[in-house]
């Protein structure tokens, strides 16, 4: 088959539009098996084309939570540093409250009841 008529739309034996074998809408947008928009390795994504997870919240490659300045946020909004630190709007660390913590300290959540022992208690 030529290669011009491979990425023309047709219709499969269900009656499905594809292009390239992948499922497709009437706009020539690839689909999944729900009918939602995706990208061409079928990620979500919305209608400015940025990627999503399945409840509509922008994500980056990896697939974590990202803001529309691409900045890593967690599910409440968030910003997150590249060393998981959750900081509030300003840029400042927060503890696992959501208060502002002293300048310079930072909240390990790995040592605070989420399966590790806390190593810095008093011996």
């Amino acid at each position: 088959m030529p290669a011009a008529l491979e990425t023309a739309p047709y219709r499969d034996e269900d009656g499905n539009l594809r292009k390239g074998g992948k499922l497709v809408n009437e706009k020539g947008q690839f689909i999944d098996e729900d009918g939602h928009v995706v990208d061409k390795n079928g990620r979500l994504i919305n209608e400015e084309r940025e990627l999503i997870d399945k409840d509509g919240n922008l994500v980056d490659e990896d697939g974590r939570l990202i803001n529309k300045e691409g900045d890593l946020i967690d599910k409440d909004g968030n910003l997150v540093d590249e060393d998981g630190n959750i900081l509030d709007k300003e840029g400042y660390p927060l503890d696992k409250d959501g208060n502002r913590l002293p300048d310079g300290m930072v909240w390990d959540f790995d040592l605070v009841g989420f399966g590790k022992e806390d190593t810095t208690a008093a011996q």
